[in-house]
């Protein structure tokens, strides 16, 4: 028994020792968490100032699709003053995690943007399966845990992975960590963690009826940026294949009076321009933040002529 209980010791030790060094050395396993741990200086640096402020929102469609230079540049020079243009773009992203993102490291702490501009692909703003990992450790806000266990969270599983993210580090990066160590000291991870992804895809097939496409995360944030008196604007960036935005998007933003600004197919753009087949290369970028400007201004411009 005592020999049973050292050895529960140790490992809790370890489990201790690992912890901690996660948490000093999480910014290093990678770049898109460094820039995550990052967002209290970029909401400190719209939240002081006089100018106009503008919050470029989405995954990494949006960091290579538009130049934050050039929009500020062509703004300041359409007479918007000073302008600070910044963003929240962390990879492998969709609107759920832009939903509860903006209200953590903005909304919530009374940082706001005169514009948010919203960057997406084809599907980015449906609804999708949650990963109450992300959720957990980086998006949902103290005070938002209720509305995401409701609405989006729902099984049991997903709700104990996420309060286990919000307070484990070494939880929450697992899966960065253990191509690390698993592919190298443990025999056979390889093929256990294939058969392990065949046994889920079996999984999800029979039970496909899981997935949702419904469009209530952009409901949401369309919803806390109008409470703030923010305006939106929705921005398609272009992609290799050709696509349009689905109905269901196109009436719940109809519903919110939001503007849909199609990018997804500007002259000048080809499949050169896409450095790996999916995201613009510097050229493409220039060609869609001079666009997207010219746009912003002119819609700008009709809104005043509305209101006078």
């Amino acid at each position: 028994m005592k020999s049973e209980f050292k050895i529960i010791l140790v490992l809790l030790g370890l489990l201790f020792v690992m912890e901690v060094g996660v948490r000093v050395f999480e910014t290093s396993l990678s770049k898109d968490l460094a820039q995550l741990r990052k967002l209290s200086d970029t909401a400190e640096r719209l939240k002081v100032g006089d100018f106009y402020k503008v919050l470029i929102v989405g995954n990494s469609l949006a960091r290579y699709g538009i130049d934050r230079e050039i929009l500020a540049k062509e703004l300041e020079r359409n007479g918007y003053g000073k302008v600070q243009v910044e963003a929240f773009h962390p990879d492998a992203t969709g609107v759920m995690e832009w939903n509860f993102g903006l209200r953590r490291y903005f909304l919530n702490r009374e940082v706001i943007p005169d514009r948010v501009i919203l960057v997406t692909g084809k599907t980015h703003l449906f609804d999708s399966r949650p990963v109450p990992e992300r959720l957990g450790a980086f998006y949902v806000d103290r005070s938002d845990i209720k509305e995401a266990v409701k609405l989006d969270l729902k099984s049991v599983e997903n709700v104990v992975r996420f309060f286990l993210a919000r307070f484990s580090s070494l939880f929450t990066n697992r899966v960065r960590i253990q191509p690390y160590v698993f592919y190298n000291y443990l025999p056979k991870y390889t093929q256990t963690v294939q058969e392990m992804h065949d046994q889920r895809k079996k999984q999800v097939g029979t039970s496909a009826s899981d997935t949702r496409w419904g469009t209530t995360n952009l409901s949401r944030l369309l919803n806390s940026a109008h409470l703030k008196g923010i305006a939106v604007s929705i921005v398609g960036i272009p992609m290799r294949a050709p696509y349009d935005l689905p109905r269901p998007i196109i009436e719940e933003m109809g519903g919110h009076g939001v503007p849909l600004l199609d990018l997804s197919r500007i002259e000048g753009i080809n499949e050169s321009n896409f450095f790996d087949n999916y995201h613009l290369d510097e050229e493409g970028a220039r060609r869609v933040t001079l666009e997207l400007a010219q746009e912003l201004v002119s819609l700008d411009r009709k809104e005043k002529q509305r209101v006078f």
